[in-house]
């Protein structure tokens, strides 16, 4: 009996070891995973250790045996970039103008976007005091193509209005003496940054006309100064500020001829403005934008950047 007993004691004791050794294996085979992925772990972090150690110092050597990124070229103290000896003029060697450096961005980047204006929708009122709230939709981009074609449309229409390009000769005396410009070759954009107002200086820039701006938050005084500082026969501003441009060309803006008016920010029922008031001297035209485009088609002026000291732009200050 008891030797039964011992035997029935190991049938039942012998299933009960074969599952101890199957967790036992499987605890073996879980912590051998957890190991290699530990080992992996160390090797990765011990090869970002090793690249640091290695890789930045010698970077470093490289760095010392290159030599210094720039040298003293007077006695000043100045320092240029070494393996140079005159300041950079342009970003490429073959473009000595604002012109030039235009026409080869556009030629190269043609079918890509160069301008984007979000569509105005209109204003959307606010409860409480303050501005209304702008609102827009789609935006509407331009290509470089379109923005070669049409700043050299606009240019050419600044000639058609009369406007001529600025001398070397007066643009010396005024980059070197600090004198006024007088004559019929500076365009004043009076404008909040958009399409147009690039749009525009570039067009001025193709013609070799000089482009002088006007902070959009300034009033109508400073506008009137800058106009009679710089002798502007055009000034390129939104329909909103149109009208009172206009009316400084009575008496008080004697050289004002011409106002050009963008339609940035303005609904499309708004009415356009395209009229001539006042007489003799005081007469001004007032047109928009696109208009100034067209108007080129019966007078083909070809572009007139030919001199890299020709001055473009003219910062007053009010």
């Amino acid at each position: 009996m008891s030797l039964l007993l011992m035997l029935s004691n190991l049938e039942v004791l012998e299933p009960s070891c074969t599952m101890a050794s199957f967790r036992f294996k499987s605890s073996a085979c879980l912590s051998k995973m957890v190991a290699l992925l530990v080992h992996v772990i160390l090797s990765f972090g011990d090869l970002v250790v090793w690249l640091v150690c290695i890789v930045g110092p010698v970077k470093w050597v490289k760095q010392v045996y290159k030599g210094l990124e720039s040298h003293p070229c007077d006695a000043a103290g100045t320092r240029r970039k070494s393996g140079m000896v005159e300041l950079t003029t342009s970003p490429h060697r073959d473009c000595a103008t604002m012109h030039e450096l235009m026409q080869k961005s556009t030629l190269e980047n043609g079918p890509l976007k160069a301008l984007g204006s979000r569509t105005f929708l209109g204003l959307y009122p606010v409860e409480q005091p303050g501005w209304p709230k702008k609102v827009f939709g789609a935006t509407k981009w331009k290509t470089y193509s379109q923005l070669r074609d049409e700043a050299a449309a606009f240019g050419r229409g600044l000639r058609a209005l009369g406007m001529q390009p600025l001398s070397a000769e007066c643009s010396t005396a005024c980059t070197e003496n600090f004198e006024q410009i007088f004559g019929p070759h500076a365009l004043l954009i009076f404008e909040d940054t958009c399409a147009d107002w690039m749009i525009g200086a570039i067009g001025a820039m193709s013609q070799s006309m000089p482009v002088t701006t006007s902070y959009a938050t300034l009033g109508m005084h400073a506008v009137a100064e800058i106009l009679n500082d710089c002798a502007a026969p055009t000034i390129l501003v939104n329909y909103k500020h149109a009208g009172a441009c206009a009316a400084l060309a009575n008496g008080a803006c004697p050289t004002l001829k011409v106002v050009i008016y963008t339609r940035l920010d303005t609904e499309e029922d708004a009415p356009s403005l395209s009229e001539t008031s006042g007489t003799g001297d005081n007469k001004v035209t007032v047109t928009r934008f696109v208009e100034i485009q067209k108007s080129f088609e019966e007078h083909l002026f070809a572009f007139c950047s030919e001199c890299a000291s020709t001055v473009f732009g003219i910062m007053t200050i009010v």
